[in-house]
């Protein structure tokens, strides 16, 4: 039996990373506020759309913040003028801001996951 040092040690990079992401994305989910933005513009880089949310929270600012996501979408999902919900968490030393809907599709640390068990796996048996 032959033991692949390199794609166990890519494997478990992978899963590291991916696991790591999700438990963060968990707390921000379930710590965080949930409070409403008004789409007020959205930006186009040629490939990817942007929503710019303008929000108001009493807990971060006492007017109204306008906030750009960093992440896009390919798809036009965004009318300006509607509602769209977004999640707040603030920590000690820092805060977060994230489109709310965008939050449940975390499928590239999902698939990190995965391959890096996959990697493991095959790493400890060849065949």
């Amino acid at each position: 039996m032959v033991i692949s040092i390199k794609h166990i040690i890519v494997g478990a990079l992978l899963l590291v990373y991916g696991m790591i992401f999700v438990k963060r994305m968990r707390v921000y989910y379930t710590k965080g506020k949930v409070i409403k933005g008004i789409v007020k513009d959205v930006k186009f880089n040629g490939k990817v759309y942007f929503p710019v949310v303008e929000y108001y929270n009493k807990d971060i600012s006492e007017k109204s913040v306008t906030f750009e996501s960093s992440m896009g979408d390919s798809s036009f999902n965004y009318e300006i003028g509607s509602t769209i919900e977004l999640l707040y968490y603030k920590d000690k030393n820092k805060s977060k801001l994230f489109i709310k809907s965008r939050i449940n599709n975390f499928y590239f640390e999902i698939i990190c996951i995965l391959v890096g068990i996959i990697c493991i796996i095959y790493g400890f048996v060849q065949w």
